[in-house]
């Protein structure tokens, strides 16, 4: 009788925190304009937003997570008819993603805008805090390939096509093609 009464309470706790998920999931399609798909995964607290703009798509298993830090809301905001594709990672934690205006994301792409801090090897990483360089800006008209991860604190231009596998560690200008890991600058959009 005791293993029945312990596997109910963590069936109870599992389907408590699906249909945690599944509200939040709610709440968001509830306020966006865009379409997100029933099997991606919204993770989005009470103080923060996920904004999908009239006309944009979201793909199946991507994550659009928007959680609360000790800095403040979060938010995802993507612009009108912009496509995210399939098994994206977009994490806003205590910070902002912002996608213009008719963006292509491919699959496979990371978008995390915040890390840890981690050069002290006295203390252990979780509790030496977040660096100051948060959140990612990504213009209008931006095309990112297959497989790109942009790290925190940056910003990509207006028109830039980034490079399947690019790990964009330093801002890209508009019109601006970046290729490779890290991400350089090879060439112009004319």
């Amino acid at each position: 009788m005791r293993v029945l009464r312990r596997a109910l309470r963590i069936f109870k706790r599992e389907i408590e925190s699906l249909l945690s998920e599944r509200i939040a999931f709610l709440r968001a399609v509830r306020r966006s304009e865009g379409r997100i798909a029933w099997r991606a995964v919204v993770q989005v607290d009470r103080e923060s937003t996920v904004l999908v703009g009239a006309g944009s798509r979201v793909g199946i298993g991507t994550v659009l997570a928007a959680q609360s830090d000790e800095t403040g809301p979060a938010s995802i905001r993507i612009g009108r008819r912009t496509y995210v594709g399939e098994y994206n990672n977009l994490r806003a934690d205590g910070s902002e993603i912002a996608i213009g205006d008719h963006c292509l994301i491919s699959q496979f792409v990371s978008l995390i805008s915040s890390g840890h801090e981690f050069r002290d090897r006295s203390r252990l990483i979780e509790e030496q805090g977040i660096p100051e360089k948060k959140g990612i800006r990504i213009g209008d008209d931006v095309w990112i390939g297959a497989m790109v991860t942009v790290l925190p604190g940056i910003s990509i231009g207006t028109g830039a096509v980034v490079g399947s596998g690019a790990v964009v560690t330093r801002d890209i200008p508009p019109y601006a093609i970046a290729v490779g890991n890290p991400a350089r600058v090879v060439g112009e959009r004319t």
